[in-house]
């Protein structure tokens, strides 16, 4: 199983009426899954970046 096979149907639907106004159309299923994935990816890249930042801190303060 894939992150994707656990986003629910409400998070589906919250997506689809977020950004059909903003791209101007009624996005599919698909389209809103993608959206989904693509969002987590980017803060889980955040979080990872954020984490190696203050581990590279916590570093440099012990020297």
């Amino acid at each position: 199983m894939t992150f994707s096979d656990h986003i629910s149907k409400e998070t589906i639907q919250k997506t689809i009426e977020f950004w059909s106004p903003r791209y101007g159309y009624t996005l599919s299923e698909e389209d809103a899954r993608e959206i989904v994935v693509n969002l987590s990816g980017f803060f889980d890249v955040l979080i990872k970046w954020d984490r190696e930042d203050k581990e590279k801190k916590a570093q440099e303060k012990k020297k």
